[in-house]
């Protein structure tokens, strides 16, 4: 019997710090030593299993910019998908068709700090090639994580937010030290603690969602991040928490939904391109509007291992990861707003 896993808890939060006489520098400037924020309030917490996936989101002391990492520590085959205007992403030509190249990476970031927290990636990059050097042949020692940014910078609208900060080498390192097994923080965290939507009318909180399935062929992760000119929308609804307005122009290169699915069914360079087109085109039935020219929409298939899978079985792995992106769409927004 087919099973979908929401489990969802309130937690707190807590601080990683250093030495009280350490300079941390994880967000492009001098932080002092008061470290990353792990966890925000109100988030919300939802259990995965996926054993072959491992989670980290992280934001930087004052709350106003962070990263999420997916590692895969047996890698994982990928395609992508390409949709928005304004895209701003890292490695993604090595995984198209007709590339000499493999398309299995370490791990994929998300990050908020637009073009400038894609760097965020190389710190993942660094500290895995550090591990693999050591035993290495060839030219296998160099790893592989693609990462795809979003544009933070307006929705850090508090007063201890800083405007200037973003995940730089040194946070994307940190990522890799605080991984789950089991566990998705969503809301306003990670990549997501400063995203907002539906900038074309009254934006509100975006923040980054997931949702999990466990089926007879297989099991699902859908993943995103929302900062979308569109609003998020469900039978046509807005989910908005407030009245809304329609009718303004988004600001170019300032809005983007980042979205993955992650699959431990065994999918090839061709149905994860698939996969990829079929999830990033139905996104639209939540998100109006979609792909335009200001928002730099990209989204990611993933497949972490070898269970084999029917044709039939294939279609409903479709269908079900469809179904998943909406849930975590929704799950997404409702997390970031509180309700």
């Amino acid at each position: 019997m087919n099973k979908i896993f929401f489990i969802f808890s309130i937690v707190l939060y807590g601080f990683i710090g250093g030495a009280s006489a350490a300079t941390v520098s994880l967000c492009g400037k001098a932080l002092g030593d008061v470290g990353i924020v792990l966890v925000p309030p109100d988030v919300v917490e939802l259990k995965v299993q996926l054993p072959d996936v491992q989670i980290s989101s992280l934001v930087d002391p004052t709350r106003s910019t962070g990263a999420t990492l997916l590692f895969f520590p047996r890698g994982a085959a990928v395609n992508f998908d390409a949709r928005g205007g304004s895209v701003a992403a890292v490695e993604t030509t090595l995984f198209e068709e007709g590339s000499y190249g493999d398309n299995r990476i370490n791990g994929l970031v998300f990050a908020g700090g637009s073009t400038m927290g894609l760097a965020a990636t190389d710190g993942v990059r660094e500290v895995l090639f550090r591990k693999n050097i050591d035993h290495s042949t060839d030219f296998d020692f160099i790893p592989s994580v693609p990462g795809a940014v979003v544009y933070d910078y307006g929705g850090r609208i508090f007063p201890f937010n800083d405007p200037t900060v973003y995940p730089n080498n040194a946070f994307g390192m940190e990522l890799t030290k605080h991984l789950s097994t089991d566990t998705f923080y969503m809301g306003r965290t990670g990549a997501g603690i400063s995203t907002t939507v539906n900038k074309i009318g009254v934006p509100y909180w975006g923040g980054q969602g997931a949702a999990f399935g466990e089926y007879s062929w297989g099991k699902l992760l859908a993943v995103v991040v929302l900062n979308s000119s569109g609003d998020i929308k469900k039978n046509g609804v807005s989910l908005a928490p407030h009245p809304t307005q329609t009718g303004k122009r988004s600001v170019r290169g300032q809005n983007t939904t980042l979205s993955a699915i992650i699959t431990d069914v065994k999918l090839d360079r061709s149905q994860l391109k698939r996969l990829a087109i079929m999830v990033h085109t139905n996104m639209a039935q939540m998100i109006d509007p979609f792909h335009t020219p200001e928002d730099g929409d990209i989204h990611f298939a993933l497949s972490t291992g070898n269970r084999l899978v029917h044709s039939d079985d294939e279609f409903s792995l479709q269908q079900k990861a469809i179904a998943l992106m909406r849930q975590a769409i929704e799950n997404s927004v409702r997390a970031a707003n509180g309700y």
